[in-house]
C-alpha cells in the first residue's frame, strides 16, 4: 500500500533550504557591516584629519598671539621713552624761557623733533592756563611721534587678541572633531559585533543602532566643517 505522507526526503531538502536562506541572510548583514564599518573608517580618518589640521592652526595662533603681545609691550615701552624724552625737554626748555635765556630757548628748540615744536608753538599761541602741551586738547598732540608709536602699540595689541580668539576658535572646532570620533568609534565597535552575531535579526538591530551613531558623528562633522564662533 503506496505511503500518504510526505515524500521521503521532503523533510531534508526543506531544512537545507532554511539553513541555505539563513546563510545567505547571514551574508547580506555581512555585506551591510563591512560598509558600514567602511564608512565609518573613512568618516574617522576624515574627522581625525581635519582636526589634526585645525589643532595645527591653534598652535600656530597661540604662538603668534603671544609673539604680537610681546611686540606691543615693546612698543609701549619705546612710546613711554618717547614721550618721557618729549616731557623733559620740553620743561627744560620752560625753564630756559621763564629765565628769558634766549641761548637755551634756541638751543632746545633746535633739539626738539619737529612734531613736538609744532605742538610747543601750537601751546605758546593760545592762551590757555594748562601747564603742559601734552593734551590731546592740541592737534598736534596725536601728530607726537610717541603717540604714532603708541597708536602702533595698541593695533599690535588688537592684531594679538585676534590671534588669541581665532585660536580659541580653532580648538573648540577641533574638540567639535573629536567628539565626532567618539561616534564614529562606537559605530565601528557595534559594526564590528554585529559582523560576528548569529542571529540575523539581531545583527540587523545593531546594526540600525551603528547607523544611528554613524548619522550623529556625520551631522557633528558638518557642524564642525560650518563652524562659526
Amino acid at each position: 500500500m503506496a505511503d500518504d505522507g510526505a515524500p521521503e526526503g521532503a523533510g531534508d531538502a526543506d531544512e537545507r533550504g532554511a539553513e541555505g536562506g539563513a546563510r545567505r541572510a547571514h551574508k547580506r548583514v555581512e555585506l551591510l557591516a563591512a560598509v558600514v564599518l567602511g564608512l565609518a573608517a573613512t568618516l574617522t580618518a576624515f574627522a581625525a584629519y581635519r582636526g589634526a589640521l585645525v589643532s595645527d592652526e591653534v598652535l600656530v595662533g597661540y604662538s603668534e598671539g603671544a609673539r604680537l603681545q610681546a611686540e606691543a609691550n615693546d612698543t609701549f615701552s619705546l612710546a613711554d621713552q618717547r614721550s618721557n624724552l618729549d616731557q623733559t625737554l620740553f620743561l627744560q626748555y620752560a625753564i630756559q624761557a621763564v629765565e628769558e635765556n634766549e641761548a637755551g630757548v634756541l638751543y632746545l628748540r633746535g633739539a626738539m623733533n619737529p612734531d613736538l615744536l609744532a605742538l610747543v608753538e601750537e601751546w605758546e599761541a593760545t592762551e590757555d592756563d594748562l601747564a603742559l602741551p601734552f593734551s590731546d586738547k592740541y592737534e598736534m598732540f596725536a601728530e607726537l611721534e610717541s603717540q604714532q608709536i603708541l597708536a602702533d602699540g595698541f593695533a599690535l595689541l588688537d592684531a594679538a587678541e585676534a590671534e588669541r580668539k581665532a585660536a580659541n576658535d580653532a580648538d573648540e572646532q577641533s574638540d567639535i572633531y573629536e567628539l565626532s570620533t567618539v561616534f564614529f568609534a562606537v559605530t565601528l565597535f557595534l559594526a564590528g559585533v554585529a559582523a560576528l552575531i548569529d542571529s540575523t535579526k539581531i545583527a540587523l538591530g545593531i546594526l540600525g543602532i551603528a547607523g544611528v551613531m554613524m548619522t550623529v558623528g556625520l551631522v557633528v562633522v558638518v557642524q564642525a566643517e560650518t563652524f562659526s564662533a
